[in-house]
């Protein structure tokens, strides 16, 4: 009896050892599928990006995420449930039906798409399907990340709720109170003015627009420190791609096609004739979409000159995909409560400060008093407002987070040896030396190159019709 039991236990032990096997190469096959495969300038990550205005290695995550979903749908006999990012990229591949095909014949089954209908029986059957994920999902993988399983989109972890109105709507009511403040304040503040001549204010007046400024300054540095450091380090913003670190740094998708295109000539994928012509030379080895994209801009228009190039890649999805992704950044942290707050106490004492001269202005001409001098202040001050203003609606894309990234690498790490972060990192100074006047040449005349973004899209022989309900409805699979 007990040989017969140990025979038992180890058929049992070496049939459960066969299935791990299995499932252990299953994985590593789904792992291995390339979604991208065949590339072309508007493939399935593309796509993704720029649908979603998903950040790149946002929407890389998204995607391994799926496939262990969909590894999980394969070797579950039971229905499992997608969170709501994970269902946007399963969404996006059940339209290239030629891939998704093909990869659920490396699943070895078809997995079916089972949208919800919203009734109290589904909310029950989808909810346990919610459960039985999770758990298949920690024996398989570990911990779900939250930024992708939780979260309802892409911003939800950082925390930052939309303002009730907007930056544009706040000046405009400031404006419209401009006059009945400023009567307010020259009743209480004329008697006090006509006993202050010049020098006196002018050097007063500047001295508090500076002490403003500086304390300002100040404020916002460690206020928008302080947005930034809450901030889960799994969020997105965390992993950007260099190439969109060079988009929020320059304001700008030139410079990023500069990078694009520079690192192309230095693999010699093209050439620079002697007349300053792009022609290409080989480019059998690029698995890059920009690149890819760029290249064959090139390989269609032999002999274009970069300026027509740079215009030609603006409208390409390859690249503007990086210009939705960071905009909707910039949007989503300009319209939030948080840095409204901040916009909202600076542009009331820049306000009030400037109040202060147009009331001295007035006083100067009702009295019949030189005011050129106070005129151009008030112009020169007026501008200097405007101009932190705008900044401070930008400090946080523009100049904190590229400093961040800046602050935190290491340049002899390998993991930044790469000409992208290279690029972020030194700028213009790793541009090939017959690649460099060109970009000079583009960038000192802008007449001829403008950063207007675009959405266009295309969809190849791989593509199909359109999925088959709302991300919001969707609950769960079967398959076939």
């Amino acid at each position: 009896m007990v040989g017969i039991f140990l025979f038992r236990a180890k058929k049992i032990y070496l049939y459960g050892y066969i299935i791990k096997l299995m499932e252990s190469q299953l994985w590593e096959a789904v792992f291995k599928f390339n979604l991208d495969e065949p590339l072309s300038e508007y493939g399935f990550s593309t796509r993704l990006e720029n649908e979603n205005y998903w950040p790149a290695n946002f929407a890389a995550k998204a995607i391994v995420e799926y496939k262990k979903f969909m590894y999980l749908a394969a070797i579950s006999d039971e229905m499992v449930s997608p969170s709501v990012i994970v269902d946007i990229v399963w969404h996006q591949h059940l339209i290239f039906t030629q891939s998704y095909d093909a990869f659920c014949t490396v699943l070895g089954k078809r997995i079916a798409h089972i949208p919800s209908t919203h009734t109290k029986s589904d909310f029950a059957l989808f909810d346990r399907a919610k459960s039985r994920t999770e758990k298949l999902y920690k024996e398989n993988f570990g911990v779900q990340p939250a930024e992708i399983w939780n979260a309802e989109d892409i911003y939800a972890p950082l925390s930052m709720n939309r303002a009730k109105s907007t930056i544009e709507k706040r000046i405009g009511i400031a404006f419209g109170l401009l006059i009945p403040l400023f009567a307010v304040a020259y009743y209480l503040l004329q008697p006090l003015y006509i006993r202050i001549d010049n020098p006196y204010f002018i050097e007063g007046y500047s001295g508090v627009f500076l002490i403003s400024i500086i304390s300002l300054e100040v404020y916002n540095s460690g206020r928008v420190s302080k947005i930034i450091k809450q901030w889960p380090q799994n969020s997105f913003v965390f992993n950007l791609a260099p190439l969109e670190l060079v988009y929020l740094k320059s304001n700008g998708i030139t410079p990023v096609i500069h990078g694009v295109v520079n690192n192309l000539v230095a693999n010699k994928n093209i050439r620079i004739t002697s007349d300053e012509k792009l022609i290409t030379d080989d480019v059998a080895n690029i698995n890059n979409p920009a690149m890819f994209c760029a290249a064959q801009a090139v390989a269609a228009n032999p002999g274009i000159s970069y300026p027509a190039l740079v215009n030609l890649l603006k409208l390409k999805p390859a690249f503007n995909k990086t210009v939705r992704s960071m905009d909707a950044l910039k949007a989503h942290i300009r319209n939030s409560e948080q840095l409204i707050r901040i916009f909202d106490l600076n542009f009331a004492i820049l306000y009030v400060v400037l109040l202060l001269g147009l009331v001295r202005l007035a006083t100067g001409i009702l009295r019949e008093k030189p005011v050129t001098i106070i005129i151009g202040f008030l112009v020169v001050f007026a501008l200097i407002a405007i101009g932190y203003l705008y900044r401070l609606t930008t400090i946080i894309t523009t100049y904190k987070i590229p400093a961040f990234y800046k602050d935190g690498i290491t340049p002899t790490d390998p993991e930044y040896d790469t000409w992208d972060w290279q690029y972020f990192l030194l700028g213009s100074a790793v541009f090939v030396w017959s690649f460099a006047p060109l970009t000079t040449y583009v960038d000192n005349n802008t007449f001829f190159t403008t950063d207007t973004s675009g959405s266009g899209s295309s969809c190849g022989s791989n593509c199909g019709g359109g999925s088959s309900c709302g991300g919001s409805s969707c609950g769960g699979c079967g398959s076939d």
